[in-house]
């Protein structure tokens, strides 16, 4: 494991218990840069190719209701954001509607892409 751990480099955001947080491990190959951000539970990375890509990875408590807003100046044109929402699109009502207008308020005409993924 200590093997394959050494070709990544690994970023880290604590959450808001002692047990929370989003970490990100990043091939060393791909050049990635620690975008600041003093949100709990929110890891921004700027990754370099021909074209500079925000990677914004989250995780929202189920517990806490998430101000989407406080991540706007986070994202850029060209960015990916990617996490555990906890959100049901389909059945979480009012909560999801935050969600999907805060990302049409960033979209500015860009896709957002959904995508409901369960493990």
């Amino acid at each position: 494991m200590s093997a394959a751990l050494s070709n990544h480099n690994v970023f880290y955001q604590s959450g808001e218990n002692a047990h929370g947080g989003v970490l990100v491990m990043m091939r060393k190959d791909i050049s990635a840069v620690r975008v600041s951000c003093s949100l709990p539970s929110i890891c921004a990375l700027d990754l370099q190719f021909d074209q500079t890509i925000r990677l914004i990875a989250m995780y929202a408590p189920e517990s806490k209701t998430r101000n989407w807003t406080d991540l706007t100046p986070l994202v850029t044109n060209f960015c990916m954001i990617l996490g555990d929402f906890n959100i049901d699109i389909e059945q979480d009502g009012e909560k999801a509607d935050r969600l999907l207008k805060w990302m049409d308020s960033c979209c500015h005409g860009q896709q957002f892409k959904l995508m409901n993924v369960i493990l």
